[in-house]
């Protein structure tokens, strides 16, 4: 809801990310904690996983059927690796800001995500999988 009311409509993988990211926040005073999803971990580690590519482009529809619990892991779990370094969080804020720019006005959230991201949607997958494959999931301090 936060989202749709800055950004207008966005595809799921972004809602849903930026949801499922922000659900696992711990405030504490003037911080707060991004802890992994543990629950989406596991899925991910023991689901096979469509290319980022055809991830990004799944419609509405779609994203709510039978692979809907993938959708979302996935989902936590990008926005989860792009923002543990600058890379994937200066992406990801280029990303929002074509997509307040372009409000309610055709517009791909992927592509600009691909043309964010250092070499493009390619090595962002590439860099993604490695992270998942790592397990290194840390707390994100904000």
């Amino acid at each position: 809801l936060i989202t749709a009311s800055h950004l207008g409509p966005t595809p799921s993988w972004l809602t849903e990310g930026l949801a499922e990211y922000f659900e696992m926040m711990q405030v504490a005073g003037q911080g707060a904690a991004i802890y992994p999803n543990l629950a989406h971990i596991k899925l991910l580690r023991t689901t096979p996983l469509p290319s980022l590519q055809n991830y990004l482009a799944i419609d509405g529809t779609d994203w709510y059927g039978e692979d809907r619990g993938r959708n979302y892991a996935m989902a936590w779990s990008l926005i989860n690796f792009l923002m543990a370094g600058a890379p994937g969080k200066y992406a990801l804020q280029d990303t929002m800001q074509l997509a307040h720019q372009n409000f309610c006005k055709p517009f791909s959230a992927a592509v600009a995500l691909g043309k964010a991201y250092p070499g493009g949607i390619r090595q962002l997958e590439m860099d993604w999988r490695k992270w998942l494959a790592s397990g290194n999931y840390q707390i994100q301090q904000i």
